[in-house]
């Protein structure tokens, strides 16, 4: 396994977290990150690197566990608010769930990892779920929720009573957060059911916003060019080959694998801010609400098609698969 060596505030990897490779290439950091009154401490301290073996993109180093926390439990971290919905709209939640029904074989009891503001588990509940239960290390989203009558552990020590009790899994936007995620998936798999089936959703680091940020065109974007990567608190930065690689490393089935979402919606044809701009836009979420109304923008038709491509080709914002234990 990777060495880990902590200094202060800042974890350092002797090797790769998913194949343990121990050739990395450092990366440059990207110049705009989220969180600044959190990790500016330690800014000139983190990077990222690329596995020469696997080649998935890392953090390394990165912030302590304890600083992370300390993110996640500020009251502007509007992925644990409750009246912030600007990623859970209906039809997002619909999508999934018909995805996960394809392939479940129960409803009695569903665990969501990296439960956040709730919005799935009340989902499921109005939906036929006859239990739901959360997993969420952020305190104020946990307590909300609790608040709420939900059955919300702080980790898996807590929630032993749930291992080989679950009818389905759902990890959506939270498996790049985690430092150490075999042990999570591990943990994960020892809840499910023989039958049971685990859906994982993750930003796609191949996405065709990925590719466009990268290229020519980054003069097109009218936001925050580096706002999908979320850096610091995105850790891992999975593509379609990293994340099966995952998932099968530690024992799961790959029952599907594809791509969800277009990545594009915030493309538009007029100069791009400067950067002293997009400096000063420290977002406290990874989704901005205003995404939703450039999407409109976009010809439904031409959206349609445009959709039907990225998915094709693997080049949707969110990599989304369903797996069994092996």
């Amino acid at each position: 396994m990777a060495t880990v060596q902590a200094k202060s505030q800042v974890v350092h990897l002797s090797a790769c977290p998913l194949c343990d490779d121990r050739r990395l290439k450092l990366l440059p950091a990207p110049p705009i990150g989220i969180g600044s009154e959190v990790f500016a401490p330690i800014a000139d301290q983190i990077a990222l690197n690329r596995c020469l073996g696997c080649h998935i993109v890392f953090i390394n180093p990165r912030p302590s566990e304890q600083l992370l926390n300390a993110f996640y439990d500020r009251d502007g971290y509007d992925c644990h608010n409750p009246h912030f919905a600007a990623n859970w709209s209906e039809g997002d939640l619909r999508a999934r769930f018909s995805l996960l029904d394809s392939y479940s074989r129960g409803n009695e009891l569903l665990l969501d990892v990296g439960a956040g503001a709730g919005h799935l588990l009340r989902y499921a509940r109005r939906h036929g779920w006859l239990k739901v239960v959360g997993v969420e290390i952020g305190k104020v989203a946990r307590e909300q929720l609790q608040k709420e009558g939900m059955t919300v552990h702080e980790d898996f020590d807590s929630a032993s009573d749930l291992v080989g009790k679950v009818d389905a899994v759902t990890m959506i936007q939270s498996l790049e957060h985690m430092p150490a995620p075999q042990d999570v998936l591990r943990a994960i798999a020892r809840s499910l059911r023989p039958e049971g089936v685990f859906l994982v959703e993750v930003p796609n680091a191949d996405s065709l916003r990925a590719r466009l940020a990268t290229s020519f065109l980054r003069p097109l974007w009218t936001t925050n060019v580096e706002r999908y990567l979320a850096f610091p608190i995105h850790l891992l930065y999975f593509n379609a080959h990293s994340l099966r690689k995952l998932l099968e490393q530690v024992g799961f089935k790959v029952l599907t694998l594809g791509t969800i979402g277009m990545g594009v919606e915030e493309l538009r044809s007029r100069p791009a801010p400067s950067l002293a701009d997009k400096t000063e836009q420290v977002a406290n979420t990874e989704q901005p609400q205003n995404e939703k109304s450039n999407s409109a923008r976009i010809p439904s038709g031409a959206k349609q098609a445009i959709k039907k491509l990225t998915s094709t080709l693997l080049l949707g914002e969110q990599l989304i698969a369903v797996c069994r234990k092996s």
